[in-house]
């Protein structure tokens, strides 16, 4: 890994989202999203800090949209790599099962799972 000073923003980002500083993070992590490539690796890679730094900030919608963006970005490119990831954040979200927006999560992540059988 080296550093790059375009990364700042990211790791301001994520250290904020390990120091439990959830809207420094986003702050950070918007910041850093706007640059990227729509449906590359490190776009992915920010949406799930967003959506981590979201779920502290019990924003859930807005964590939701993110993790939707991340997971659609992984259907397209076939990249698997994080689902992982993805599903330790959606356990985060177990106390807002009923709200729509997590249903929807659960929606694409089974269309994903059927999309990989």
């Amino acid at each position: 890994m080296y550093f790059d000073v375009s990364r700042i923003p990211a790791y301001r980002g994520s250290c904020n989202i390990r120091l439990h500083l959830p809207e420094e993070a986003l702050v950070a992590l918007e910041e850093t999203l706007e640059p990227l490539e729509p449906s590359g690796a490190p776009t992915r890679a920010m949406l799930l800090d967003l959506a981590e730094g979201s779920i502290q900030a019990m924003a859930v919608e807005q964590a939701c949209h993110y993790l939707k963006q991340a997971l659609e970005i992984s259907r397209q490119v076939q990249a698997m790599s994080s689902l992982q990831r993805v599903l330790c954040l959606r356990q985060h979200l177990q106390p807002w099962s009923a709200l729509q927006d997590v249903k929807e999560v659960d929606e694409q992540l089974r269309r994903l799972n059927r999309s990989l059988s």
